[in-house]
């Protein structure tokens, strides 16, 4: 028996308010009583378009909108609007997203695993010593403060090395400065130098130059260097390293972004980072962004920052800073650096130390590919190797087979060698 003609519109199943974890999935399912009908989604009564994330799909008389993996910014009230005619139903619902059930990224947080990464780091033997380490970023982004933070971790008080900004909207760093760190109690310095640099700005004639940092890149600018925004560094200067080693040049480029203001930093700063990004990967050199102030970002951070790795809002940030600037997501470390506190916090350390144990690591790798790459290119047979060719006998079977080649027309061609044929 067929429906009623008559019958009004209706809905015949209502979807209910939904509690959800971050990066899980969201179905809401709303079906009439009638075909033909037509539906419209609505969040904060704003219409929903698909999206990479979100998709609005129909089955008969049911329609349906699936969020893949939940996000901060799905939070709302929904509604599914259905037509038909000159009727029309709605059915509404809460979605609430809550911080991510499990850790995105895992860390350790106890003495044991940061006394481990403090040993590890000391007695590093890298390919080149020191590594160079080149921070830049935009004013305010706190390079200096991450600066003091890293020595602060290895002293074991607060220290204040190098002189941070205090929020005057210009930077604080006025000259390329290099620092070296030591462990407390431990002799020696450790195997890496942190390079500072006057911070971006919007203008072209403020904050750093982006031929200073790519010079910086290339090892052309010496120590405690006087930075002229509106005039770079060039050949000739007193500042100005015309024969760099490799020890003088940068073996990893950190950007240093603030994780509560990356949707305000200027769309020409950002440009400037990804010119001097594209510099970096021309020449081979690794890149990584070091996102501070996430607990400004995030309260849920601020009150317990062990949760940074199930902050929904530390999450989008980074996923904010991988679009923006262009790094992978595996390559930016979110941390807070040493602000307020009076003495050290084990957490603080723990990140601290993990970001700086990857830097390291990614700076070797790269200094490793250099050195792989001249070992082929300077190959020469050793003497003992010529002995060992030079004492091969033939056997009889080789014999017969190389008597049994016939030259053919291709093979009596002259061939010419190239430099490049010979490696």
């Amino acid at each position: 028996m067929g429906s009623d003609l008559s019958e009004r519109l209706k809905i015949l199943n209502l979807f209910d308010d939904v509690t959800a974890h971050g990066g899980q999935k969201i179905v809401l399912k709303c079906g009439v009583n009638k075909d033909g009908a037509t539906a419209k989604w609505l969040k904060n009564n704003k219409q929903v378009s698909e999206s990479v994330n979100v998709t609005i799909t129909q089955n008969g008389k049911e329609f349906i909108l699936t969020i893949k993996q939940a996000q901060r910014s799905d939070h709302g009230t929904y509604t599914c609007e259905v037509t038909l005619s000159n009727e029309k139903v709605k059915c509404t619902a809460d979605i609430t997203v809550q911080e991510f059930e499990k850790a995105w990224r895992t860390s350790d947080w106890d003495l044991n695993s940061r006394n481990k990464m403090m040993k590890e780091l000391r007695l590093f033997k890298p390919e080149v010593d020191p590594i160079r380490i080149l921070l830049h970023g935009p004013v305010g982004a706190r390079k200096s403060s991450f600066v003091n933070s890293i020595d602060t971790v290895f002293r074991g008080h607060i220290t204040s090395r190098a002189l941070a900004d205090a929020g005057t909207g210009k930077s604080f760093t006025k000259t390329y400065k290099s620092y070296r760190f030591r462990i407390t109690g431990h002799p020696g310095f450790l195997p890496f130098v942190v390079n500072d640099i006057m911070g971006l700005e919007k203008k072209v004639s403020a904050g750093a130059h982006n031929d200073d940092i790519i010079s910086a890149l290339r090892g052309h600018i010496k120590d405690n260097q006087e930075f002229n925004p509106g005039s770079p560094l060039s050949e000739g200067d007193p500042g100005y390293n015309s024969s760099p080693s490799l020890k003088d040049k940068v073996h990893c480029l950190v950007s240093v972004l603030p994780a509560d203001k990356i949707s305000l930093i200027d769309d020409a700063v950002i440009k400037k980072m990804r010119k001097i990004r594209e510099e970096a990967s021309d020449m081979g050199i690794p890149q990584v962004v070091v996102m501070t102030m996430v607990d400004r970002a995030c309260p849920v951070v601020a009150k317990d920052l062990r949760k940074i790795y199930t902050s929904l809002k530390i999450k989008e940030k980074m996923e904010e800073c991988h679009i923006r600037l262009g790094v992978p997501m595996n390559c930016i470390f979110p941390l807070k650096n040493y602000h307020e506190e009076g003495s050290t916090v084990l957490e603080l350390d723990c990140l601290i130390l993990a970001t700086l144990t990857q830097i390291i690591h990614l700076a070797n790798d790269y200094l490793s590919t250099i050195f792989e790459n001249v070992e082929r290119v300077n190959f020469k047979p050793t003497a003992e190797m010529a002995k060992l060719v030079a004492n091969i006998k033939p056997t009889v079977k080789m014999v017969t087979q190389m008597a049994s080649i016939r030259p053919t027309a291709e093979m009596e061609k002259p061939v010419c060698l190239t430099d490049n044929d010979l490696l």
